[in-house]
């Protein structure tokens, strides 16, 4: 982290943070007691803001590559008007 900048809504850690993990793992990352563990989540079916208008779908799948080059990629959708 730069220390001769802060930036609004920051949330880096600080060095005593820093040091409490970095003693945590090697003290072998023991997991705490899962009682302590907020509830999961809990997620509805369905759309979460309500059915759309409308659903395009891409007519042919495309796989970014894990490696390489940044892609830069515009699609050509169908728009299914009636």
């Amino acid at each position: 982290a730069r220390e001769d900048v802060d930036f609004l809504g920051e949330r880096g850690l600080d060095d005593a943070e820093i040091a409490l993990i970095r003693r945590w793992v090697e003290e072998g990352a023991a997991e705490g007691d899962p009682a302590d563990l907020p509830a999961r989540p809990e997620f509805t079916a369905g759309w979460q803001l309500g059915e759309p208008d409308m659903v395009v779908e891409m007519p042919e799948s495309f796989t970014v590559p894990a490696a390489g080059v940044d892609v830069f990629r515009n699609f050509v959708l169908p728009i299914p008007v009636t």
